[in-house]
C-alpha cells in the first residue's frame, strides 16, 4: 500500500488536514490491509479527506474506514494502471 498526501494550504476549511490518496496492489497482503485501515482511520480522525479507487480492494477498505470514521471520501479512478 502507498499513500500520497496533498498539501491542505490551498483547500477550504472543510479539509482541515488535506487529502490522503490511498493506492495498493490488486491482491494486498493482510498486513497491507491492516496498514490501510489504521492509516485511513488516523488521518480521517484528524480531518483529512480520504481518496481512493473503490473498485480496488485497498480502495474499498479505505472507503469503509473513512466512512466509519465519519470522514469525507472521494472516489477516484486510476487511469493507465492495473490495480
Amino acid at each position: 500500500m502507498w499513500v500520497t498526501k496533498l498539501d491542505p494550504t490551498t483547500f477550504g476549511p472543510e479539509t482541515k488536514g488535506g487529502i490522503l490518496a490511498v493506492f495498493g496492489p490488486a491482491a494486498p497482503a493482510a498486513g497491507e490491509k491492516r496498514e490501510c485501515v489504521e492509516t485511513v482511520c488516523r488521518h480521517a480522525l484528524d480531518g483529512w479527506v480520504i481518496a481512493a479507487d473503490p473498485h480496488t480492494t485497498i480502495g474499498r477498505l479505505a472507503e469503509r474506514a473513512a466512512l466509519a470514521a465519519d470522514a469525507t471520501f472521494l472516489a477516484i479512478e486510476q487511469q493507465g494502471q492495473s490495480a
